[in-house]
């Protein structure tokens, strides 16, 4: 999450921009859920599963 300077949009990811933090925030936490997610499922030797990735997102999602 990056911040803009813009005052009506202040919160960037990815290229997204929010109006809030909590906004912003989800997005972070979403992206990164799908990301792990694409990861596990290329994973050949299954060490890291879509579970990992959906704890890993609810953890993102408690930090506020």
């Amino acid at each position: 999450i990056t911040s803009t300077g813009n005052s009506k949009d202040p919160f960037e990811v990815d290229g997204s921009t929010f109006a809030d933090f909590q906004s912003a925030l989800n997005r972070s936490c979403n992206n990164q859920h799908n990301a792990c997610a694409s990861a596990a499922n290329a994973s050949g030797d299954k060490s890291l599963t879509v579970g990992d990735c959906d704890n890993q997102q609810t953890q993102c999602m408690a930090t506020t």
